[in-house]
């Protein structure tokens, strides 16, 4: 970080440790920033793994599911842009029950 009369910026990273839903699935959050005097910047980054979507039984399964996410924020302007990136490395429609660790069958495959 930079502090003086003139110049307020800096650069900030982390890692959030936390639980999605319970206490058998933590996961970590990458979190890197920036900011000025009137601007700020934040990405983050999520892997959550192998996650079925869903009730029971599920009606999606998705394999190396990663969340990405960056906003850009102008204070003076009062304004906020940027979204949020969901991608997979295999989706499984209809999936049936398989061992833990594995990639189930179902009636629809896509990815790797």
């Amino acid at each position: 970080m930079i502090l003086s009369p003139d110049t307020f910026t800096g650069t900030a990273a982390a890692t959030l440790h936390t639980d999605l839903g319970d206490d058998d699935h933590p996961v970590d959050i990458d979190l890197t920033r920036s900011f000025d005097h009137t601007t700020f910047h934040v990405d983050g980054h999520l892997e959550m793994g192998d996650v079925s979507l869903g009730g029971d039984p599920a009606p999606a399964w998705l394999g190396g599911l990663t969340l990405d996410a960056g906003f850009d924020g102008d204070i003076a302007a009062g304004t906020l842009s940027g979204g949020v990136t969901v991608a997979a490395d295999v989706v499984v429609l209809d999936p049936q029950p398989a061992a833990g660790g594995e990639e189930p069958e179902g009636v629809a495959r896509a990815g790797a």
